[in-house]
């Protein structure tokens, strides 16, 4: 076997070094760290060589560059660990772009271009980037967002390349896989990863609707409506057989507008008597329920860890400052191999699918509404009701 080649900034340099570069996102020095040299170093490996590609974390150089290309050519693999540290992302300091810094996307593209085998990008960063670039890459058949890892973060890295764990809570690591493998869930993405144009738009600009007179795409999942490189709760399975089906009543009648405002003025203060709300004004609206059952299966011969992630699309979605969609509901669960497992939720129509007015107040809109079950990627299951 030809030796697997790992290239990057933090594969293998001393725990001093390490924290200077991509630092800990924790108070004090941890005794022990894992680099993901280390890590991937427990796994039985004929030869594991690391290059170092760039001599700092701002990559200003491409005079190693080389020396990673020629190490690459002769690898059954590549593993290229690129990302920030502190000096570039951190609390008071924000970025200017979401671009890997200086020459990585060159390192990254060059060595991809000249590999023979699989090449695995590992993105070590607090928050998102604009990797479109390998997105679209076909020579990168796997991208793996690591954040800034606690100190087993090599080994957990290692344990998820070569398949022995499997994250499957709202954790924030992404994978894309174009290559045949075997194992479970991943977990999903906790921010929208946006594209570089948006920092077309000062983060002083706080408003989280769109403006169509001067293109601002607004942000946040509930109201951005431009391109994303990954959506959020984006997430992919090593298994592609899991399947979500969703059993809801299909209509309901919608409590009056009064009982809503009192069930809402209930939500931010206890008095509510001088209001003229009465408890059944409450019960109202504390009844309106959605019940639901979604079913997930798993057509596989491994069991999997699924996240399932449940969205409310109101009438007239994105019209008038209505918010495109909004995360309600999410649940953990675990299926075993050729089955199936249901999962019961309780939807109440006030709280979870009312919209915010112009005037501040929430209300349940009368019309057809949407819930989304997102299985983090590929298609969704739906399920429509009609609020009378």
């Amino acid at each position: 076997m030809k030796p697997s080649r790992l290239c990057g900034k933090a594969c293998n340099i001393r725990i001093d070094r390490f924290l200077h570069f991509l630092r800990v996102q924790i108070a004090g020095r941890p005794c022990k760290y894992v680099t993901p040299l280390q890590g991937l170093s427990t796994y039985q490996i004929d030869t594991v060589v690391f290059e170092t590609g760039c001599s700092s974390i701002d990559c200003n150089s491409d005079e190693k560059i080389e020396d990673s290309v020629s190490a690459a050519k002769k690898a059954d693999a590549v593993i290229l660990v690129m990302g920030l540290d502190q000096a570039l992302e951190r609390e008071t300091f924000d970025r200017s772009s979401l671009k890997l810094p200086g020459k990585q996307e060159l390192l990254v593209s060059s060595v991809a271009n000249v590999s023979n085998g699989p090449v695995v990008l590992v993105l070590m960063c607090g928050g998102p980037l604009d990797i479109s670039w390998a997105k679209n890459d076909s020579r990168i058949q796997s991208i793996l967002w690591m954040g800034y890892s606690g100190q087993a973060g090599g080994l957990a890295l290692a344990q998820i390349i070569f398949g022995d764990r499997n994250p499957g809570a709202l954790i924030t690591i992404s994978v894309r896989l174009t290559t045949e493998a075997q194992n479970e869930s991943f977990g999903r993405l906790p921010v929208t990863w946006y594209p570089e144009s948006i920092t077309d738009w000062p983060m002083t600009n706080m408003n989280m609707r769109p403006d169509p007179d001067s293109g601002y795409p607004g942000r946040t999942h509930r109201f951005y409506n431009g391109p994303t490189v990954y959506e959020f709760g984006y997430g992919m399975s090593y298994s592609k057989s899991t399947t979500t089906e969703v059993t809801a009543p299909t209509n309901f009648k919608a409590p009056a507008l009064f009982q809503q405002a009192c069930y809402h003025k209930r939500l931010t203060t206890e008095h509510i008597d001088s209001f003229g709300c009465l408890a059944s004004d409450l019960d109202a609206c504390m009844e309106a329920n959605l019940p639901m059952t979604i079913t997930v299966k798993n057509g596989g011969p491994t069991a999997i860890t699924e996240v399932v992630l449940v969205y409310h699309v109101p009438p007239r979605a994105g019209e008038g400052g209505t918010q495109l969609k909004e995360l309600i509901a999410f649940e953990r669960t675990e299926v075993q191999p050729f089955s199936s497992k249901n999962i019961d939720l309780k939807i109440n129509l006030c709280y979870h699918t009312s919209t915010v007015k112009p005037d501040g107040t929430r209300s349940l809109q009368l019309g057809i509404h949407k819930v989304v079950v997102s299985p983090g990627s590929g298609t969704c299951a739906e399920h429509s009701f009609s609020v009378q």
